[in-house]
């Protein structure tokens, strides 16, 4: 892949020559080859916002230090410079600094000695994460950075020297957010060293096809740190505030040696790049707790140097990235190389290491490592934007009922503060050591608690304001504010007893699906608020053999199918009777095989070992037969390179977890759900659902509850040292290492579709041919697709024709030796990581697999509330405002609400909105077409209740991703017309009328 970026042998001769002889001024005084170099030394700390200490233990311990005596260093000395990273130590800092140490430092930003550069909360992890949390980490930094400094100094160029990889949707998000370029290091090793050997670590990064090279969103200018060493050359004996013995200062006495070895690190540096001008980033991580020592060095060598052009052939200067890529980007006849499209994706994500020192060292176990951490994020991360979108629309919407029923402005303050912990906890846990799973266990202990806090905080506010909507047209009491404590539904158990639940839907479609609760009978119904009995079935709970399963907490489990309005909300009513409901029963599992159908789907459990062994899909008639089965891998624990949090190294090919049928195999039968339970270890078993939908027809006989097939697998405590995949084996034409062409398809951040390539030849065939899965990924051949949607980040790989695999969990004993020495990665965490399988043409899979992604990952909330005795649903419906439909109609298929938010209430509201189809995987399909929509004109001018509440645009503004300022003049509503290109994402400021 990319076979001209692989220079020649002879020509890293010719190269590694030419660096020797530009060392020639030392041997052979006054001989020089080198062009006259310009040096512009970056002092940075890499300060991680958790990894071997929590983020208080850094900061109490390191970053305090940092800050404090990088402005006094900076006061001293105009030549001085620093940049300044992550957002949240800095804003730490700031709350804690005294008025004296805030005047320099504004001072010292106003004379750009002092640069914000990324500006994000955190260095965000580019395996792991979701485009839009990305989005919220940074704009919460640069919103802070605002409002303290000024809009002027929010960031112009990206640091990401310290991802696992580099992916195509940062890229793509600092281009939105109208950076200038920005600075990668990990990548391929091989890649790293062709580039480096071709001159080419200086280029334009245009990731995205459907995003031109020459238009807003298109290409950005890229640096790539020359052989993953964002901490040299400090680390090479420069680190002056450390032992002197083995760092010696830049003094009189030791100026020689130090200005001798400092150029042996310049010139081949010099000779890797296209221009003369050389980035040096100085500095490491939590470096400059003494920036005294560093600074008092280094500006003694930069003197010395600087005072022997001739001897040294290069200066040296002080510098931000403002600085360097101002001067790079001004320069005239460079021809910077070009990279377009979706393969440098490949050669970027997964990293290595060196080859030669680490064959193996993929950095591929972290898309998996920590499953319950990625999951909770996840979790956070829909429950942060429902709260976002509720709060922003039911303010004006209440309103415009009258003082009465509006949110005070104490409550508005304190909902937006509630909401707040919860965006900074999810934004802390972006970073490239939190969801990526690579912290210690401490830490990772520190990223949940800060997530239930935020949690339990962002839900009272969510359910506070559902409570005020639901009282916007009482005729009595107060209606109880509604909880999501379940246990109120395992106590209906008498006749009459009754609940309703609020269900809240944050998606910008109506919602049409089975959710399910727990209760401890079947004598019940379900109804909608005018008392009409809706589809529902009750499961009876499974007893498990499983020794590391939790207990069932009740008899059964009711589903019942809701029809949701587009970021509204519908109450249902559970009702105990005296007749036993709809029920599901409990069937023997043939063991010759069998079939289960929705009418839509037929899935196929074959006869020799009972697995899942075809699914047909009746409408687009395409059916593809896969043995969807569960493999370990055993991981290396011998050899100098082992697998660990970060590494992926398996000792060879994966083994079936079981050869024979299941342990255990249950069938549950009804009418709306069909269940398969099987049991393959004491620590693994898995449940296959079907979902009919009752309002199918011959003229729509697919819907979005009735097109996938869900699997819900239990993965519980592992022996040490392994690591759990799903594996299905299809019969899909995917390529093979026979034909050395092996392909499959995942998706970047949940953003942008990128085609994996196979590489066959990797010095680590398994561990490196790992690539991120955030959302989905899938295998085609002509007329099929095979979809896997998933709920948390996971590695996923295709090595085999027909195979697609995703890894579920891992354990491990084995250390890395990437940092973690002493705390492994031993994970018992039992997961239950569910995903949907859809099986059509990849024109039909497109659309299909996006909602579906939407569907699993931004689930409803529920408001659950215990009704008075012998309150009916109708009567309860007549009393409270029992549904609240914002829009008048679905946004079109295609235009996901990305963010619907009001940080404050000073700042106007922000609206982003994703085309979410790409040409990659669906060419030629209408999804693809850019669309607009008037956002005024769908939201509802009246509710679609009897409330009067009403939403009307006030002005509005295009702005940048970050949202910080409008790009021109506040346009007057209520029309606000919304125009999106393929796999762009459209970013405005937004006032509603009061």
């Amino acid at each position: 892949r990319a076979a001209n970026m692989y220079a020649s042998p002879f020509l890293h001769v010719v190269v590694v020559m030419v660096m020797l002889m530009c060392m020639g001024p030392f041997l052979v005084p006054g001989v020089s080859c080198a062009p006259a170099g310009r040096i512009f030394v970056v002092p940075h700390s890499h300060d991680d916002v958790g990894w071997l200490q929590t983020i208080d233990g850094y900061y109490n311990t390191k970053v305090k230090y940092i800050y404090d005596t990088v402005v006094e260093e900076l006061t001293k000395n105009s030549a001085r410079k620093f940049i300044s990273v992550e957002m949240a130590y800095f804003h730490m800092w700031w709350t804690n600094a005294t008025d004296s140490q805030r005047t320099q430092t504004k001072k010292l930003v106003e004379n750009k000695q002092f640069q914000f550069v990324s500006g994000g909360w955190v260095m965000h992890d580019e395996g792991c994460t979701t485009f839009s949390s990305g989005v919220e980490q940074m704009s919460k930094g640069h919103k802070f950075i605002a409002d303290t400094f000024g809009a002027e100094y929010v960031p112009r160029h990206g640091w990401q020297i310290d991802p696992f990889g580099a992916t195509g949707a940062t890229p793509t998000m600092y281009k939105m957010m109208n950076f200038q370029a920005h600075v990668i290091d990990r990548m391929n090793w091989h890649v790293n060293v062709a580039l480096s050997l071709n001159r080419s670590l200086e280029f334009y990064w245009a990731p995205n096809p459907d995003l031109p090279a020459s238009g807003p969103h298109g290409k950005i200018f890229t640096h790539a740190i020359d052989n993953h060493q964002y901490c040299s050359p400090m680390t090479a004996h420069f680190q002056w505030d450390a032992s002197p013995e083995t760092n010696p200062p830049a003094d009189p006495q030791h100026i020689i040696d130090v200005s001798t070895r400092w150029a042996a690190q310049m010139y081949p540096k010099m000779a890797e790049y296209r221009t003369p001008n050389v980035l040096v980033p100085f500095g490491c991580d939590f470096e400059y707790w003494n920036a005294s020592a560093i600074y008092s060095s280094m500006d003694y060598l930069i003197s010395y140097i600087n005072a022997r052009p001739s001897q040294f052939n290069f200066t040296m200067e002080y510098a931000t990235l403002s600085d360097y890529f101002d001067t790079v980007l001004a320069l005239e006849n460079v021809e910077w190389p070009i990279m377009q499209g979706p393969d440098p994706d490949v050669a970027f994500m997964p990293a290595s290491e060196n080859y030669t020192d680490s064959p193996f060292a993929f950095w591929t176990g972290y898309f998996t490592s920590r499953p319950g951490l990625k999951k909770h994020i996840r979790d956070s991360e829909a429950r942060l934007r429902a709260a976002d979108i509720l709060y922003t629309l039911a303010r004006p919407a209440l309103e415009a009922l009258g003082p009465n029923n509006s949110i005070t402005e104490e409550q508005q303050a304190a909902y937006a503060d509630q909401i707040e912990s919860l965006r900074q906890a999810v934004s802390e846990t972006q970073h490239h050591d939190g969801v990526s799973g690579t912290s210690r266990f401490y830490v990772v202990d520190m990223y949940h608690d800060d997530l239930w806090a935020g949690d339990d905080a962002a839900t009272n506010a969510t359910l506070s304001i559902l409570a005020t909507l639901l009282n916007s047209k009482k005729k009595g009491a107060p209606a109880p504010m509604p909880t999501n404590e379940t246990s109120i539904l395992s106590k209906l158990q008498n006749d009459g007893d009754s609940a309703g639940i609020v269900v809240y839907n944050s998606l910008g479609w109506t919602r049409r699906e089975f959710v399910s609760v727990p209760v401890n009978t079947n004598y019940l119904s379900v109804t909608d608020e005018a008392g009409i009995i809706i589809p529902y079935q009750v499961n009876p709970a499974i007893s498990t053999t499983m020794t590391s399963d939790d207990a069932p907490s009740t008899k059964y489990k009711l589903y019942f199918m809701i029809d949701v309005p587009p970021l509204g909300y519908k109450t249902y009513f559970i009702i105990v009777t005296q007749t036993e409901g709809i029920t599901g029963q409990i069937t023997p599992v043939p063991r010759n095989g069998f079939t289960i159908t929705n009418g839509a789907l037929d899935v196929v459990f074959d006869s020799r070992r009972l697995h899942m062994s075809s699914v047909h899909n009746h409408v687009s008639n395409v059916t593809i037969k896969t043995d969807t089965d569960y493999w370990v891998y055993n991981s290396l624990t011998t050899g100098n390179q082992q697998g660990g949090a970060y590494f992926f190294i398996p000792d060879g090919p994966a083994q079936r977890v079981l050869e024979t049928p299941p342990k255990q195999s249950v069938l549950i039968e009804g009418k709306f759900v069909q269940e398969v339970y099987q049991e393959f270890a004491p620590w693994l078993s898995h449940t296959i659902r079907l979902y009919t939908d009752p309002m199918a027809s011959s003229s729509a006989p697919l819907s979005e509850v009735n097109n996938y097939v869900e699997i819900v697998p239990v993965v519980g405590v592992m022996a040490n040292n392994t690591e759990v995949v799903i594996r299905h084996v299809t019969d899909v034409s995917s390529g093979s290492p026979s034909s050395g062409e092996g392909v499959y398809y995942s998706d970047d951040n949940a953003f942008q579709t990128v085609r994996r390539q196979i590489d066959f030849n990797s010095p680590s065939p398994i561990g490196g041919n790992y690539f991120p899965s955030i959302y989905r990924a899938y295998i085609e051949d002509k007329g099929r697709r095979f979809s896997h949607v998933h709920d948390r980040s996971e590695g996923s790989s295709a090595l085999e024709q027909g195979q697609l695999e995703l890894m579920l969990h891992r354990s491990l004993t084995t250390d890395d030796r990437q940092g973690l020495s002493g705390y492994p990665l031993i994970d018992t965490d039992i997961i239950t990581p569910s995903c949907r399988i859809i099986v059509d043409t990849p024109e039909g899979s497109a659309l299909t697999s996006r909602h579906h992604s939407f569907l699993l990952n931004f689930q409803p909330i529920l408001g659950i509330t215990r009704l008075p005795q012998g309150t009916s649903p109708s009567s309860w419906s007549q009393t409270y405002n029992a549904s609240w439909a914002p829009l008048i109609e679905d946004m079109p298929e295609n235009l996901h609400i990305m963010t619907l938010s009001s940080p404050d209430v000073l700042h106007p509201s922000v609206l982003r909105v994703q085309h979410i189809c790409s040409s990659i995987e669906a060419a030629g399909s209408a999804c693809v077409k850019p669309t607009n929509l008037d956002w005024g004109k769908i939201l509802a001018s009246s509710s679609s209740s009897s409330s009067s509440s009403s939403l009307s645009i006030d002005q509005y503004c295009p702005t940048a991703l970050n949202s910080i300022a409008c790009h021109s003049p506040m346009v007057n509503g209520p029309s606000m017309i919304v125009e999106v290109n393929t796999t762009d994402i459209m970013t405005y400021l937004l006032n509603f009328k009061s």
